[in-house]
């Protein structure tokens, strides 16, 4: 999938959809408006961030769950490994 630019709003919403659509039952699809619904935001905003970020869903059944999980994290690019270094930790 290409990247798309996307607002700082929605970086910061994106885990927010992530965490929610962890919670549901496996195999299962859900819909942007009950995702609106459960989390307290207006749905067409949930569709449109949805849309930016994913390919998958259709209308009137949803998207897969898996799918749209999946989707996310590889935007947010949760797949990535990068190293750490602690430098000045002082006394830990």
């Amino acid at each position: 999938m290409e990247t798309v630019k996307i607002s700082k709003k929605l970086l910061k919403r994106l885990p927010v959809y992530l965490a929610h659509l962890k919670s549901l039952p496996a195999n299962s699809n859900v819909s942007a408006t009950s995702m609106a619904k459960a989390l307290g935001l207006g749905d067409v905003q949930v569709r449109k961030d949805l849309a930016k970020v994913s390919a998958a869903g259709r209308r009137r059944t949803g998207r897969d769950r898996e799918r749209l999980i999946q989707d996310i994290e590889e935007y947010l690019d949760f797949a990535a490994e990068t190293g750490t270094i602690i430098v000045g930790a002082g006394k830990l």
